[in-house]
């Protein structure tokens, strides 16, 4: 797959500066390829993003929805978790293929696909603490944010299944933090093995903080200019002075580390309706714009 840069195709801020062989250089540093326009489908099979591995689904459902589709096709079965609010009339998530619906974990699952409708609370969390383990027939999918959170014993839990995939909204409202069970929102970006993002919401800064960084040369030039007049000597024909006029112009290169991603371009991104691809597996970054 040829790669291209995230600059080059959409408009974002440094398109307003003139582009030199340095900022060339730089986007190439960044490596951050444009996909452009295509589907959940393609996107998914160019990112090399699979069920098998940790996942989160960061934004609105009914964005994220193609990639659920094209997801829960992968596996044998899934078991798709949340709340009321979740599964309301209405709601896209509903439209996903259900054998089944239930309104309490068991450690049993039945076969086929699967829709488990829980009341937010501690009892809740409890119970899906004891059943996980015995799911690994199944695929969780987990909605989070809607009254139902994520603690580290239950996200441990989910780590030794394997293969999981969370779908969120908002990442501040997923996490659970205890004294006995620290949980940040930093520290569950950061266990993720894939992550697509339509929307980050107050989140963005613990998301750049697990993108990786490059080094980005900076330049600056400096000029000076001098104006020198000397002393008046005594010649025939009266007092005369010499004058003179210079210039400097040097330049100085410098490496910064810096994250391949803004907020402000984070947020461009979500304007423009692009999405956001990132393989931790593979270190590297993907945006397009994900047709029906």
């Amino acid at each position: 797959m040829k790669r291209t840069n995230l600059l080059e195709k959409q408009g974002l801020g440094l398109l307003s500066l003139p582009i030199t062989r340095h900022n060339k250089t730089n986007e190439k540093r960044r490596d951050v390829a444009d996909l452009q326009q295509t589907t959940a489908a393609q996107m998914l099979s160019l990112t090399r993003v699979s069920p098998h591995a940790p996942m989160l689904l960061c934004g609105r459902q009914n964005k994220l929805l193609p990639f659920l589709r094209c997801l829960t096709r992968m596996v044998p079965a899934y078991v798709l978790i949340g709340t009321p609010r979740d599964f309301a009339d209405g709601s896209c998530l509903r439209t996903l293929p259900c054998d089944w619906e239930a309104q309490q974990p068991s450690a049993h699952l039945p076969d086929g696909n699967g829709r488990l409708t829980v009341r937010p609370g501690a009892t809740t969390t409890l119970a899906l603490k004891e059943c996980l383990s015995d799911w690994d027939s199944h695929l969780p999918i987990l909605c989070l944010g809607s009254g139902l959170k994520l603690d580290a014993e239950l996200l441990n839990l989910l780590d030794g299944i394997g293969n999981y995939v969370l779908v969120t909204e908002s990442l501040s409202r997923s996490v659970k933090d205890s004294e006995n069970c620290p949980l940040s929102v930093e520290k569950l970006v950061a266990s993720m093995d894939y992550i697509v993002v339509s929307s980050i919401g107050t989140a963005a800064k613990e998301l750049l903080s697990v993108l990786p960084t490059y080094e980005c040369e900076k330049v600056t030039n400096v000029t000076d200019f001098s104006l020198h007049q000397d002393s008046p000597y005594q010649e025939a024909g009266g007092h005369h002075r010499l004058h003179g006029l210079g210039g400097r112009l040097s330049q100085s290169r410098t490496l910064e580390e810096k994250s391949i991603l803004t907020q402000d371009e984070l947020t461009a991104l979500q304007d423009d309706n692009m999405v956001l691809v990132y393989n931790a597996q593979l270190r590297h970054a993907w945006v397009g714009r994900v047709t029906r």
